[in-house]
């Protein structure tokens, strides 16, 4: 795998590695900001749940106070009937009444209250309410919602009237839940994003704040003795927004990660992965006999030093060269013109001798020159090999050219050629013989 490829693939795997933990952290920071949003969402229903429940609580103890006046035993006397105005007036209450022991309302008051409805409801019997049964038993009592006649949703607090005989009637006292203590408190709670429910037996009591949403986070409390639900409601649309910004920070810092990786990929590869290449292919032009190539390397000073040894190199082997060629040149000139004298005059004395064994002296001393001249031949051919490209050099082998040199050997030195030691051979091999 080159070089280029691999460092390819490792900034790829980092990139893909940083990728998968960037939306892995911002998955995990949706859901520990969306588990923060439940968490603050069931910390404000119960706090409004508590802030209700001591609502009630305050309100049942005024109830309770308040039933404890003597003129509330008097049924159907105008002291009692001035009780009860009193109270309505002195209190957040909106009305009050008092029922006797046999379930019979005995006095009244209500704002807005004609004294015709007074009077008609004086002496009407309310046992059925619920109420008025858990009064007359001796238990304090926190009623649902109800619509009254006046149409206003209101909630009805009640408890015994003790005398000396035990439980003389319920004392009753009704708020609205439209106005006063209890809007303030879901209210002052419920903000553009973020509504209260409050809920009895299911049905909606009051409502403040964006609440019907279709998507939303939601958080139920429960208010002690009176059974109501609190619901804290979010809109998704709330948490979107709030997630917005991080989701753009965390795109940012997606988009500079991979910024990052693709400029240090660069720099890498021009510092590295491109000089890496360029040395490459400067040593395959030197395999391949093309001395003299140079090569840039942009860089570090380690890089201009590697850049300067190996042009200087690459120089000198085709300086070498170029030496070397000039002097097989000339050798082989000299050679030839030598072996063209030497095998003249062996012909010369060879023709002019008398004797057989001068004779085969000088013919001896022909075939040695005339060998000397195909060496030096094959050694133009062989400087003509090195010359040309690849291709051609290979179209010779180095046995091929070492059966014709030893067959050569053999025709110039006859039967006794191979008693002549290594010395020898090398010695009527070398061009200074």
């Amino acid at each position: 795998m080159r070089l280029r490829t691999r460092l390819a693939l490792a900034l790829l795997v980092a990139a893909v590695v940083l990728s998968a933990t960037s939306l892995v952290g911002f998955s995990l920071y949706r859901d520990a900001v969306a588990d923060q949003e439940r968490g603050d969402l069931q910390r404000t229903s119960d706090g409004v749940a508590t802030q209700l429940e001591t609502l009630l609580d305050e309100k049942a103890d005024v109830v309770r106070l308040w039933a404890q006046q003597p003129e509330l035993e008097d049924h159907g006397t105008i002291e009692q009937r001035g009780s009860l105005s009193t109270f309505v007036r002195q209190t957040a209450f909106s009305g009050a009444s008092v029922v006797a022991a046999n379930g019979t309302m005995t006095g009244i008051y209500a704002e807005g209250l004609s004294r015709e409805t007074e009077t008609d409801l004086v002496g009407r019997s309310f046992r059925h309410r619920r109420y008025v049964r858990e009064a007359l038993d001796g238990e304090m009592y926190v009623s649902d919602p109800v619509e009254a006649d006046s149409g206003n949703r209101i909630v009805t607090v009640s408890t015994p009237i003790y005398g000396p005989s035990g439980v003389l009637g319920s004392f009753n006292a009704a708020f609205h839940l439209e106005e006063g203590d209890v809007v303030s408190v879901a209210g002052a709670s419920a903000t553009d994003t973020r509504g209260i429910r409050i809920l009895a037996n299911g049905s909606v009591v009051h409502a403040a704040g964006p609440t019907n949403a279709t998507d939303v986070l939601v958080a139920n409390a429960t208010v002690a003795d009176a059974g109501w639900t609190v619901s804290a409601v979010e809109t998704q649309s709330a948490l979107d927004a709030r997630l917005w910004p991080v989701t753009l920070m965390q795109v940012g810092a997606f988009v500079f990660v991979l910024g990052s990786i693709g400029v240090f990929g660069i720099w890498l590869y021009r510092e590295y992965v491109g000089n890496f290449e360029r040395l490459h292919g400067g040593f395959g032009s030197l395999v391949d006999g093309e001395y003299g190539t140079t090569v840039a390397l942009p860089g570090a000073t380690e890089w201009d030093e590697l850049e300067r040894g190996f042009n200087e190199l690459s120089e000198t082997l085709a300086r070498r060269r170029t030496e070397v060629t000039v002097l097989n040149r000339v050798l082989r000139h000299n050679l030839r013109n030598a072996m063209t004298v030497v095998v003249g005059n062996a012909d010369r004395i060879a023709a002019r001798a008398d004797d057989d064994t001068v004779a085969d002296d000088a013919r001896r001393i022909r075939q040695r020159g005339e060998s000397l001249l195909e060496l030096a031949d094959h050694a133009r051919s062989v400087e003509s090999s090195l010359d040309g490209p690849p291709d051609a050099a290979t179209t010779r082998t180095v046995g091929g050219v070492f059966e014709e040199v030893v067959d050569g050997l053999a025709e110039e030195l006859g039967e006794n050629w191979s008693l002549y030691g290594l010395d020898e051979v090398e010695a009527l091999l070398s061009p200074q013989d």
